[in-house]
């Protein structure tokens, strides 16, 4: 679940998680990765001020305990040039109607920092089912 759980409907993430536990065998492995939530990337993420979801790990983690999974891996990556990435994104998007533009500089620098360790922009976890 590669950037969805944010755009299943609000308040619905735990019966969607539980669905799917519901269809994985036990010891079943759910790979997912969302927004995560914190002052600087809300703020230059465009979608989040009409809606789109970032979550904080802590909530995430609850949400998955309380749907029947175990976290194996969580960490978080990307950083400030995934936002510049974003807005840039957006505006050949949406005003300038170029939906496939690519900016190679930004893309190497946001490429750079998804391949760091440490980052801030995106939560990606690996999760088994144990019930």
């Amino acid at each position: 679940m590669f950037d969805v759980l944010e755009h299943v409907p609000k308040n619905s993430e735990n019966i969607v998680l539980k669905e799917v536990n519901r269809i994985l065998r036990k010891g079943g492995k759910l790979v997912l990765s969302t927004p995560s939530s914190n002052f600087l990337i809300n703020i230059f993420d465009p979608a989040w001020y009409f809606g789109h979801r970032h979550y904080r790990r802590k909530r995430l983690i609850d949400i998955l305990k309380n749907a029947g999974f175990k976290i194996e891996k969580l960490e978080t990556r990307g950083g400030f040039w995934f936002s510049i990435y974003l807005i840039w994104h957006y505006f050949m998007k949406w005003i300038l109607k170029k939906p496939l533009a690519v900016n190679k500089f930004l893309v190497d620098k946001d490429d750079k920092q998804f391949s760091e360790e440490r980052g801030v922009h995106t939560i990606f976890l690996i999760a088994t089912k144990i019930a």
